[in-house]
């Protein structure tokens, strides 16, 4: 009796157990990490979100305020003060979504120097536990320089727009998607920013 017991708590813990990891994989699945797509997409919306704070004038000064203290909260290992202050915006740290988290935030500050509204995801290729997924966008003005242009009098049609494709690079870990390297145009920059940190 003694011995069935003792069985039937080792097997209650080892399904509880079961049921426990399950569940973690499967909330992983259904999240912005479970799929290649969606961890771009998830980076990309917040920082489209992040570029119109930036190049809207009457948000400039409150949303630099809080990149701010997000950078200064990051670096002093204040975390949950720089959450919030992205909340208020409806905007998550982005640079989760990467293996590592300073290469992401060097790569949210540089695609924020384009001003742009949507953009296109693209599977190119997708592995078991990689993947690349690529990202088009039409950016509307880098650094604010057409802004000046058409200050200064320049016709918009004498600018040539062009779009921006950016190739994700994605590595599968313990069940979630991270970008693991940004490629394209926009790799030189990102990785100078990268080094600059």
């Amino acid at each position: 009796m003694k011995k069935f017991i003792t069985l039937l708590v080792i097997l209650v813990i080892i399904l509880g157990v079961w049921w426990k990891y399950s569940s973690y994989v499967k909330g992983i699945k259904e999240g912005v990490q479970g799929d290649p797509v969606r961890t771009v997409n998830s980076f990309m919306n917040t920082t489209v979100k992040f570029s119109n704070l930036l190049w809207n004038e009457e948000e400039r000064e409150a949303i630099r305020k809080d990149l701010e203290k997000w950078q200064k909260g990051a670096e002093e290992g204040e975390e949950e003060a720089a959450r919030e202050a992205l909340k208020k915006y409806g905007i998550e740290d982005p640079s989760r979504l990467f293996k590592n988290k300073k290469y992401g935030k060097a790569s949210v500050g540089v695609i924020c120097f384009f001003q742009f509204d949507s953009f296109t995801t693209e599977k190119r290729e997708l592995g078991e536990d990689s993947a690349i997924i690529e990202v088009k966008f039409l950016p509307q003005d880098i650094l604010g320089i057409g802004k000046i242009m058409a200050e200064l009098g320049v016709p918009k049609g004498e600018r040539k727009e062009k779009p921006i494709f950016i190739p994700f690079h994605l590595r599968k870990h313990w069940h979630r998607w991270y970008i693991v390297d940004v490629k394209g145009e926009l790799e030189p920059a990102i990785d100078a920013a990268y080094r600059l940190r």
